[in-house]
């Protein structure tokens, strides 16, 4: 090459981008985008923050009242299942109010949390026993016969009326919601939330309704529950320093608030007031948070699930958690707790102040430093690009100033210049090594061990060959040399063929990689991969031709493909898909094969597949794409396993697991993939339902507070499910404790006997259940229900145990408040469970059982049948149908046994007890058991009483009757039913018109029998002639009183009726014989009776 060719080529160049402008820009881009997005990431990071800890504070918050509010709603519930147990099992009689006054006291003083305790029925009656104001005790009263007049009172420390305060004229409980509401839901219901009287406080009543055993309703039994202690728990919550909480119904009325405002206001006459609607709050921040939940729900009652939500008021976000509170009485309020996330940020503002300022300083500094360095780099860069101008111009006598305080730059100029001046000498040499070349490249042509020939073209005469060329044609280069290979014969290829590879060196003027079937002189068939490019020699155009021998490789290829064949043979019979691809640093994929069952498995042919390389990896799912591998060059070879779900061709989600194997093809600079692929939907969905299971499990434990565990014994290993790390206030995520962990979490009293109970379950292979105190990490104590099962193995070595706990703490403190109350109540509280086996146990036993049956209560727990051996025999049979009677029907189990205690004493008992079905299919009774010798003794007593007296008016001649205050008759005796020619039991129950049939008569009757009633004066009727079934008249006279009660209550009236049929008669006799009316009353006076 000369040197004046580079002058065009430097003269037409393009100017670029300075090199000033190449050095500054991208160093100003990396350090504005560094600071830049340092900046954004950590006000990012910030705000992340700010809202994962916001929305934690404001679901613990929300649980923490949840868990309130349970446990304070409970306390009215469980004083009406008590009340209702007293009155079904005889033991509270609602028609003695003074014994309800003394029963509503006692459980009052007990139970401060509830304002008052009340009782109303269908008579208009009311009772109810109250604390308001002032430590003050209250009674409020109104009987029947009071006519709507409620008195009330206060009550002394001893429960007793201390003095009256006023009167309620005309009031009527029948009246009032919670009545109203119970009786119509047949269920304990919770009343409208309602304003105490001159003051702004508000309460709410759980009433429960009561019927009579004939199924009739009889009256409601109520808790009334005041709502400040609410807001006072609400005000004691640590929320932040904005934050707030409230309670609020789906109408939207406030219930309570952790602020100071009143959900009730008093309007202008200080008598009544209004409920206080969450959006006309006076605080901003309450009424702000209503609006929005009304605007983003539409109604309230679309809350169905606990919602974690944010909103923007006055540029301030604020985060909020509202959760529906429910429960079986109708309760249904909305718990919500807003967090202002100003709160959180003021932190964070004044760190991303700082960083700004920081990133404005450096972003300057960087600048500055980027334009001196620039200076120092492009000065001596700019003196080399001038004088390579020069050098390209022939102008080589100015040297490049090699003084720059960049040793690189001082390096590259100081060797410019030597480049400079060795540039005349190189011309010199080239010409002498082109010499040499020349040569050796004629020793190579004759030496190559490859054929090489040289042809003329286009006639294709041969011009020269080497010796490799000649042995392998087995011709002699005479016979060669000036021939073509028409003439010689050799190329066995057809004339097209032929035309189409001239016309590619006309093209190109090469071609590559021809493979040529050739036949040499001797017949021999051989195979040639033939290069082929023209030159030009001395002027003349050339055909250059290197061949390679490739007839060993042909013949291995056949052998290959036959090999292959039944390879696919053996593939196609296989569930699993096959393909191999090439795979190109770039990206590029070139299919090589696919076996038949890829349509299997994805849906697709292999024609397909082949024919658009992309379709397979584009039916990949979009998230698994990263884990198919199609198309990603690997980090280095080996077999990678990995799963996808890939899109079958019928519309079908598939998972596929693939087993890739990589081997790097130097040759062809590429991977060689070969991928085997089997479609695992099936094992994929029984591993989704596992873990749905899994997580319904732990989702079902958290909801029970029950925790499962399991020890290996050989081991002492423990594992524990996430509840029970909770139960024990462990982080779920840290390893399970020992063995001898956990025994040291277990309250030192209940260590000797946890370890003897599971020390005996694993050497006899038995279950166990065991209750349990447990240190809290919080340092609380809890109680749990643990049970223990042993696993064997296949020779019956016990190798694990399994088991559960329960949290039974809050069970065990209504349990204790239970304890108080029951010690008010006569008789002995306990629960008692039958299950499918038919095994029974006690869950409860209250302390009074040691009075009645001479045991302990402990003694009982542990051994229920204790309890059971000590029913009279005689009495055990009816005892067992009637509990098998309850069992099967779920009915008030009611009935009285006998028992022998271990003293001998024989006791009369009566028992009451509600079953109750429970979800493993185990049966309770919640029962309490009275003793009733002395009633049984005076029953008996009675009786015999009873059959004396009923022996005696039977014997009396005269009629005798009672009647109730409805007219029904209560008692009769024989010469009563002799009258009407019937029997007793005919008549009990019957009013005169069931067996009279003279109604003008019938009619006085009743009205003389409610004058007696209302006047409380005896009556002596004037004689009557009734009509017997005989059609005979008979005369009687009839006496009546007032019934009148221990109350001094009148309950119907008392009649005796003597026959004077005679009499009458008598007296018309004499009448008419003598017409002397004197003497006739002297008769009537002599013989008739007073």
């Amino acid at each position: 090459m000369e040197k004046s060719s580079l002058k065009p080529q430097f003269s037409t160049r393009v100017r670029g981008i300075p090199l000033r402008l190449v050095l500054i820009l991208p160093f100003v881009l990396e350090v504005v985008g560094a600071v830049g997005l340092t900046g954004y990431l950590s006000f990012r990071n910030g705000q992340t923050a700010v809202h994962s800890f916001a929305t934690q504070l404001t679901s613990q918050v929300g649980d923490r009242i949840q868990e309130r509010l349970h446990t304070y709603l409970e306390t009215p519930q469980l004083i009406n299942n008590l009340n209702l147990d007293a009155v079904e099992s005889g033991t509270l009689y609602l028609k003695d109010f003074n014994q309800i006054q003394r029963h509503f006291w006692g459980q009052k003083r007990f139970l401060e949390s509830v304002t008052a305790i009340y009782y109303a029925n269908e008579q208009r009656e009311f009772i109810s026993v109250a604390k308001l104001e002032k430590g003050l005790t209250y009674l409020s009263i109104m009987k029947q016969a009071d006519s709507g007049l409620r008195r009330n009172y206060t009550l002394d420390a001893q429960g007793k009326i201390k003095q009256s305060i006023n009167q309620i004229p005309n009031y009527d409980p029948r009246l009032r919601p919670w009545y109203q509401a119970a009786k119509q839901t047949g269920k304990p219901t919770w009343s409208p939330i309602f304003q105490y009287p001159f003051d702004s406080r508000v309460a709410v009543s759980l009433a429960s309704p009561l019927y009579e055993p004939v199924g009739k309703f009889k009256g409601v039994l109520v808790s009334e529950l005041p709502l400040e202690e609410i807001s006072r728990f609400l005000q004691r919550l640590d929320i932040s320093p904005s934050g707030q909480a409230f309670l609020m119904e789906r109408s939207g009325n406030l219930v309570a608030t952790s602020t100071l405002e009143t959900p009730f206001r008093l309007k202008p006459n200080k008598q009544k007031g209004f409920r206080l609607s969450a959006t006309s709050s006076q605080n901003f921040l309450t009424q702000a948070t209503a609006a929005y939940l009304k605007s983003e729900f539409g109604d309230l009652k679309a809350i169905a699930q606990p919602k974690s939500l944010s909103f923007v008021e006055n540029h301030q976000r604020n985060f909020v958690q509202v959760v529906p509170y429910k429960d079986k009485a109708g309760l249904d309020w909305l718990i919500v707790v807003v967090v202002p996330e100003a709160d959180f940020i003021a932190d964070i503002n004044r760190s991303n102040h700082v960083t700004i300022q920081l990133m404005i300083a450096a972003l300057a500094t960087s600048l500055a430093l980027g334009l001196i360095t620039t200076y120092w780099i492009t000065k001596p860069i700019s003196q080399l690009s001038q004088a390579s101008r020069d050098l390209a111009l022939d102008r080589l006598e100015n040297p490049v100033d090699d003084n720059s305080p960049i040793v690189e730059l001082e390096i590259l100029a100081y060797t410019f210049n030597q480049m400079t001046a060795y540039l005349q000498e190189s011309f010199e040499e080239v010409k002498d090594a082109l010499q040499e070349s020349e040569e050796r490249f004629a020793k190579i042509f004759r030496a190559s061990p490859d054929p090489i020939s040289l042809r003329s073209f286009p006639e294709g005469k041969y011009l020269e060959v080497n010796d490799s060329f000649v042995n392998l044609l087995e011709y002699s280069r005479e016979e060669i040399i000036g021939q073509t290979l028409d003439h010689l014969g050799t190329w066995v290829a057809s004339p097209e063929e032929q035309q189409q590879a001239m016309q590619t060196l006309n093209d190109s003027g090469r071609l590559q990689g021809l493979e040529i079937e050739w036949v040499t002189g001797s017949g021999k068939q051989i195979f040639l991969l033939a290069s082929c490019e023209l030159v030009e020699l001395e002027g003349r155009r050339c055909l250059l031709s290197v061949g390679k021998d490739i007839t060993d490789r042909k013949h291995l290829e056949v052998a290959l493909q036959k090999s292959e064949a039944k390879l696919n043979q053996v593939l196609d019979t296989a569930t699993i898909a096959i393909c191999s691809y090439d795979l190109y640093p770039d990206g590029q994929i070139e299919y090589d094969y696919f076996s038949l069952n890829n349509e299997r498995v994805f849906g697709y042919s292999p024609e397909e597949l082949l024919a658009d390389t992309r379709l397979w990896f584009s039916r990949v799912h979009p998230d698994d794409r990263h884990k198919a591998l199609g198309g990603i060059p690997p980090a280095e070879a080996g077999t990678v396993t990995t799963e996808y779900r890939f899109y079958h061709k019928n519309g079908s989600l598939r998972w596929i697991a693939d087993q890739v194997m990589f081997r790097q093809d130097p040759i062809k600079n590429c991977w060689v993939v070969t991928a085997a692929a089997l479609d695992i939907s099936d094992r994929k969905q029984i591993e989704d339902d596992l873990r749905q299971q899994e997580a319904s499990l732990r989702e079902a434990q958290q909801v029970a507070r029950i925790g499962s565990w399991e020890l290996a014994v050989m081991t002492n290993k423990v594992s524990m499910s996430e509840e029970l790390f909770r139960l024990f206030g462990l982080a779920p995520h840290q390893s399970s404790p020992s063995l001898e962990q956990l025994e040291q979490m277990i309250h030192p009293d209940d260590r000797d006997r946890f370890r003897q109970v599971f020390q005996t379950a694993i050497a006899q292979g038995t279950s166990y259940k065991i209750d349990l105190r447990f240190l809290h990490a919080d340092g609380s104590i809890r109680h749990t229900e643990n049970r223990g099962k042993p696993i064997f193995n296949e020779i019956g070595q016990v190798v694990r145990m399994v088991g559960t706990s329960l949290d039974i703490t809050a069970r065990k403190k209504i349990e204790a408040r239970f304890e108080q109350l029951s010690a008010t109540i006569p008789g002995n509280i306990y629960t008692v469970v039958q299950s499918l086996d038919g095994r029974v146990w006690f869950e409860y036993m209250s302390a009074a059982i040691e009075e009645i049956h001479e045991l302990s209560a402990t003694d009982i727990l542990q051994d229920a049948s204790l309890l059971l051996r000590c029913i009279h025999p005689e009495d055990e049979a009816a005892y067992q149908a009637a509990v098998a009677h309850s069992a099967e029907t779920l009915t008030l189990f009611k009935h009285e046994w006998r028992i022998i205690t271990p003293s001998g004493k024989l006791k009369w008992l009566q028992g009451n007890s509600r079953p109750e079905r429970r979800a493993n299919g185990d049966i309770a009774w919640y029962s309490i058991v009275t003793e009733v010798s002395e009633r049984k003794q005076v029953e008996v007593a009675l009786k015999a009483q009873q059959l004396y007296l009923r022996q005696v008016i039977d014997a009396v001649p005269s009629a005798i009757f009672v009647k109730d205050q409805e007219g029904r008759y209560l008692m009769v005796n024989q010469a009563f039913a002799d009258i009407y020619g019937t029997t007793i039991a005919d008549i009990l129950g019957k009013q005169d018109t069931d067996f009279n049939p003279a109604g003008a008569q019938v009619e006085d009757f009743l009205a003389i029998d409610q004058e007696v009633m209302q006047t409380r004066q005896p009556q002596v009727i004037s004689p009557k002639a009734i009509s017997t079934p005989q059609g005979k008249l008979r005369w009687h006279q009839v006496n009546l009183r007032p019934l009148i009660d221990a109350d001094n209550q009148v309950q119907g009236i008392i009649g005796s009726a003597i026959d004077i049929t005679d009499i009458v008669r008598l007296e018309t006799i004499l009448a008419n014989a003598n017409g002397s009316t004197d003497m006739v009353n002297k008769v009537r006076n002599q013989i008739s009776p007073h």
